[in-house]
């Protein structure tokens, strides 16, 4: 029975972190809990920890079967909104975006390495591969574009998409690049 409280109580910490929506907490756990950034993984994870609860005393049995109604009912409201069905799965995309951020996480950073280390074996024996990479690390001249010599067309960025056009003072013409 004990056992069974740790456990129940390390679920509890886990789930807590979770919501925490700390950066570094979230990093790890989206390395090693991914489940939890899914409804469906979420569900399933509580409706293991309710029927843990079952196997404790009676009031045990109160807490399981609160949180197995907690979970159906939760289905149940996701199935008949679909709208609010739709927020949750932007919420949990928008969380694992931000936990994974811009910083690798340490197991990514040594499979990254580990892969690199891999490359580099095979380059250093294979001498049309070392071909290949040097004639790859030479620097290449930028595509040119024949509206960049025009002084009537301004290059710009688009600040919502991101990318690049040209816009022609005189005419007032925009042209995107491809």
């Amino acid at each position: 029975m004990y056992v069974i409280c740790i456990c129940y109580s390390m679920f509890g910490v886990l789930f807590l972190c979770f919501e925490s929506q700390l950066k570094s907490i979230n990093k790890v756990i989206i390395e090693n809990f991914g489940f939890m950034f899914n409804w469906i993984g979420r569900a399933l994870f509580f409706v293991f920890c309710g029927a843990l609860c079952f196997m404790l005393n009676i009031f045990g049995i109160v807490v399981g079967s609160i949180t197995i109604a907690v979970v159906i009912f939760n289905v149940f409201v996701m199935c008949k909104n679909p709208a609010y069905f739709e927020q949750i799965k932007q919420d949990n995309l928008r969380k694992q975006i931000e936990a994974r951020g811009t910083d690798a996480t340490v197991m990514g950073d040594i499979n990254k390495g580990m892969e690199l280390g891999k490359v580099a074996v095979t380059i250093a024996k294979n001498p049309v591969a070392q071909a290949v990479v040097s004639a790859s690390m030479t620097p290449q001249p930028p595509p040119g574009n024949e509206l960049d010599e025009d002084p009537n067309w301004e290059k710009l960025k688009d600040e919502g998409s991101g990318q690049y056009y040209y816009y022609n003072k005189n005419t007032q013409e925009t042209k995107w690049m491809d």
